[in-house]
């Protein structure tokens, strides 16, 4: 009977450690599911190319081939617009299943030229700056509400990314920090650096030409935004 006690007792601590091993398991497997994967590393090669994707050098049959066999993007979702926009002749048109994410490819004589990203990139400024380098210029740009945006330009690279202050942490809304998320991010040919300017694609179509030249300024590192980057007045 003593012996028939002993082997339930030890039975059930068996069973109690393999709950605990299983229970811990689930936990771990739980926590890496809900982590929410950095735009960065859904690429394949370095930015500002994008899983084969080279602008001012991959045509938009090549780009859409490409992303169909993507297994983070919505197949149903791509949609070839057959319309021009801006100095642009076609647009593509994706989003991703993972993440709240809309991708558009702007299109100029069959060649990709611009590719943007907007929405849940899971990025943060420090992250985009340790890969793609410092910034050429930095510019504070007012929005039409009570925020303002806050974009790093990459003329040489054909880069661009930015975020609005009414999206991020009230400590972080006069800094610039490398704890920043990014909601938007574009990579574009530098040969059509000077229509993007004179398209208003820099300044947001809230500055023109000369006010987004003018209000560039340089980058100088993180730090507080009136005293690096002053906030843009447009006329």
């Amino acid at each position: 009977m003593k012996i028939n006690k002993y082997i339930s007792k030890k039975k059930l601590k068996i069973v109690f450690r393999l709950l605990c091993i299983v229970l811990f398991v689930s936990i771990a497997t739980g926590c890496q599911n809900g982590k929410l994967t950095s735009f960065i590393d859904q690429n394949s090669c370095e930015l500002p190319c994008w899983n084969g994707t080279i602008l001012g050098n991959s045509t938009k049959t090549e780009f859409i081939s490409s992303i169909i066999d993507l297994p983070f993007v919505e197949k149903d979702s791509i949609i070839e617009t057959n319309e021009g926009w801006s100095f642009f002749d076609d647009q593509v048109i994706f989003t991703f299943s993972n993440a709240n994410i809309l991708g558009r490819a702007l299109i100029i004589k069959t060649k990709v030229m611009d590719l943007s990203f907007e929405g849940e990139l899971n990025t943060t400024i420090g992250q985009l700056i340790e890969i793609l380098g410092d910034p050429e210029y930095i510019i504070n740009i007012p929005s039409p509400s009570t925020s303002h945006i806050v974009m790093a330009i990459y003329p040489s690279l054909g880069a661009k990314f930015f975020y609005d202050t009414r999206d991020i942490p009230r400590k972080f809304r006069q800094v610039i920090h490398p704890d920043i998320p990014v909601k938007y991010i574009a990579f574009f040919d530098p040969e059509i650096y000077n229509q993007l300017l004179d398209k208003g694609f820099i300044g947001l179509s809230i500055l023109n030409r000369e006010e987004t030249i003018k209000y560039m300024k340089d980058w100088a590192g993180y730090g507080e935004l009136k005293i690096k980057y002053p906030l843009a007045r447009p006329h």
